[in-house]
């Protein structure tokens, strides 16, 4: 009964022992030292507690891609030891993930070592000691610095929606009133990454400018509306372009919207013709755009003061279009024309057709 119960016990102990250290995975991905590993007997190299303990400097909680550089500060570490008498011969730094242990021997002189290769959406831990020269022969390893944990994150980020509110169309081209606008957005990444900055990149004939929001508390699906500000002058054509970064620093695609502003009702005197010239041979239209209110008319006159065409639009319709023809579908000649609001003659603007 004993001998039996002395077996299982046995039988129990290499159970424990197989599920825990020998199934880790010791795999050297760095190069030995080719100067100083032949004279020391490295696995008879003791640890000596009383060493300085070396750092890692911090790791992001989440890296791009499948390979990530750990760093240190070789010159700290080397000068701290020497005030303990001692010499840094040279660096070993490991990675640990899924009972797998990859490591090497780094020179002294260096301050970082890149693991590739490595796994997304796992948690792997990174420390660091070093090998000390403490005279008359004599070595020692330092402890272990303390773990720094980071996640291979290997998917960009990715955007589902971008809109602008209140986007009016006419004619191809998308305007909106006033500078302040609201952008709604989501946007996504794995259930391991999250989403940390949304990017605004706004392009004209006269701004270039970068605008980025950082998301308070970075999540894997970010839906929300900023309140954006328009640096582009009134009535000029520009590019808002949108892409969104995760905390591993991983940009998505970029999209674009291409826009018009429009003041308020009230700031805006005149009425706003695009593009101006125009030619309606290429197909083009001119948009004509109003802040009269229940203008549903706008008349077409040449230079002579002769009628060219009526147009026609629908009461809560910004925009009035028109496609360079007279009131007999012909195409107009090349020259000067006004458009005038019915019922609001001091509402105009001049048009420009070039054939």
């Amino acid at each position: 009964m004993v001998k039996s119960k002395l077996t299982l016990y046995l039988i129990f102990l290499v159970a424990v022992f197989s599920n825990g250290y020998a199934q880790v995975k010791r795999i050297q991905v760095f190069q030995k030292d080719a100067e100083i590993i032949p004279q020391i007997n490295i696995a008879a190299t003791v640890v000596d507690t009383t060493l300085p303990q070396p750092k890692l400097r911090p790791e992001p909680e989440y890296t791009w891609g499948l390979e990530n550089t750990v760093n240190w500060n070789c010159d700290s570490i080397k000068t701290v030891v020497a005030g303990a008498n001692a010499k840094v011969v040279l660096f070993e730094v490991e990675a640990l993930y899924n009972n797998i242990e990859r490591w090497g021997y780094v020179d002294s002189w260096k301050s970082s070592a890149t693991f590739d290769d490595l796994p997304g959406g796992v948690r792997i831990s990174y420390r660091l000691r070093y090998l000390a020269d403490k005279g008359n022969d004599e070595y020692a390893f330092s402890k272990w610095s303390p773990v720094e944990v980071s996640i291979q994150d290997v998917s960009a980020p990715f955007i589902t929606r971008f809109e602008i509110k209140h986007l009016q169309k006419s004619g191809g081209i998308n305007w909106i009133i006033g500078r302040e606008i609201d952008i709604q957005i989501t946007c996504s990444d794995t259930a391991l990454g999250k989403v940390k900055d949304i990017i605004f990149k706004e392009e004209s004939e006269e701004v270039n400018a970068e605008t980025k929001y950082t998301v308070e508390n970075p999540v894997s699906v970010v839906d929300t509306t900023i309140r954006y500000s328009v640096y582009t002058s009134d009535h000029k054509q520009l590019k808002l372009i949108l892409w969104v970064e995760d905390l591993a620093g991983q940009p998505s695609l970029r999209d674009t919207i291409e826009i018009f502003w429009w003041p308020f009702e009230g700031e805006e005197k005149d009425v706003l013709c695009f593009p101006n010239p125009f030619n309606p041979e290429l197909n083009e239209r001119s948009i004509i755009k109003c802040n009269v209110a229940n203008a549903t008319e706008a008349r077409i006159y040449d230079l002579f003061g002769n009628l060219v065409r009526i147009l026609s639009k629908t009461p809560d319709d910004y925009f009035f279009e028109w496609d360079g023809r007279n009131g007999q579908g012909d195409v107009v000649s090349n020259g000067g024309y006004v458009c005038v609001i019915k019922n609001a003659l001091n509402k105009y603007c001049k048009i420009a057709v070039i054939r």
